[in-house]
């Protein structure tokens, strides 16, 4: 299939006979209304889940973003996140690394591009006061595979560390 965005396959979608009835729920991360407007022009009929992977720690005033998430979400939908935790095992074992000496852990999990470092329970209130309320919620091993910092060693390092934290 050639790259299109959704708005292109929603507009096709719309446009063909044999599919213009069918439900389009569209999923995304946005929540600029000029994307949501366009988003129900082209004929979506609800944003049911968007979602926030490992993007709120990125942007300049999450508040706002969680709560344009909260305006735009359909009733009953979901707004799902995936962010570090700045109190998890892994990023405490990275401060004392960094503090004796081993830069590479603290600014993996600590990279210049985060405008915000959460904990769980600071993300949990900033999710109340924005009127979303958390479902469920569960640690994921971090993610180094893609990343081109880490050395083989080091994402083996990184992989022990968060077995043994598992464990307690």
């Amino acid at each position: 299939m050639p790259r299109i965005d959704g708005w292109e396959i929603l507009r096709r979608l719309r446009a063909n006979p044999h599919t213009k009835d069918i439900p389009v729920i569209v999923q995304s991360w946005s929540t600029q209304r000029e994307d949501i407007a366009r988003c129900y022009a082209l004929g979506a009929n609800s944003f049911d889940v968007i979602t926030f992977w490992d993007v709120i720690e990125h942007v300049t005033d999450p508040m706002s973003c969680l709560s344009k998430a909260f305006e735009v979400v359909a009733p009953g939908g979901h707004v799902l996140f995936c962010t570090p935790d700045e109190e998890s095992f892994l990023a405490r074992l990275g401060k004392l690394l960094y503090r004796l000496g081993y830069k590479y852990p603290s600014y993996a999990l600590h990279p210049p591009n985060h405008t915000y470092f959460f904990s769980r329970r600071g993300f949990r209130s900033m999710l109340a006061r924005a009127g979303l309320h958390p479902g469920s919620e569960y640690s994921q091993e971090a993610f180094f595979e893609h990343s081109p910092l880490a050395s083989s060693v080091q994402k083996l390092g990184i992989a022990v560390i968060e077995k043994t934290a598992d464990a307690f």
